[in-house]
């Protein structure tokens, strides 16, 4: 476990630092208007009728295009900063979430933010990490081919497979508990 850490410290960096970005967004925006509509619009009566396989659809959208883009961007020393980037901006986005649920609704907001992105948030940020990780390996220290990468990236898609049919089929179940949570 050790080695594992050491060897991704880099990647656990970008971790924290645009963990703290996304955070502090949501602190210093100062506008609780905006929080409660970009959170609340989750709760809106027209979102009930939304079908699984549209769920599963976006949510394979969603997901496949920041894996495929950190992909793109390990695989050479020149895109680094797209991957670089598509990472950040996916942690940026979680904790930015997941602050705005603490901020608006105290610890209700947190369990609340554990039920939406606890499960799926943790599979893709690691299927993100070990992407990018296994890219720099290939494209920087040339310690890996091109066939295991590519091995590796067909395993995330799998993973993203998995996580989209979690979000369709647990996350659409449960607004109601959800619901009953943040507002009694």
């Amino acid at each position: 476990m050790n080695n594992f850490i050491n060897n991704r410290r880099f990647f656990l960096s970008i971790i924290l630092l645009s963990s703290l970005c996304g955070t502090l967004y949501a602190i210093f925006i100062k506008d609780n208007t905006s929080l409660l509509y970009a959170i609340n619009s989750f709760f809106d009566s027209s979102t009930y009728n939304i079908s699984t396989l549209n769920v599963f659809r976006q949510a394979m959208i969603t997901y496949l295009i920041s894996l495929t883009l950190v992909f793109t961007g390990a695989s050479s020393k020149n895109l680094l900063p797209l991957a670089v980037i598509s990472f950040f901006y996916m942690i940026f986005s979680y904790s930015f979430t997941f602050t705005c649920f603490v901020i608006l609704y105290g610890i209700r907001g947190v369990l609340v933010a554990i039920l939406l992105i606890g499960v799926s948030s943790i599979g893709i940020l690691a299927s993100l990490l070990e992407i990018f990780y296994q890219g720099t390996l290939y494209s920087i220290f040339g310690t890996i081919t091109f066939k295991k990468y590519f091995d590796i990236y067909i395993k995330a898609i799998l993973v993203v497979f998995g996580i989209a049919l979690y979000d369709a089929m647990v996350i659409l179940n449960i607004q109601n508990i959800i619901s009953f949570i943040i507002f009694g």
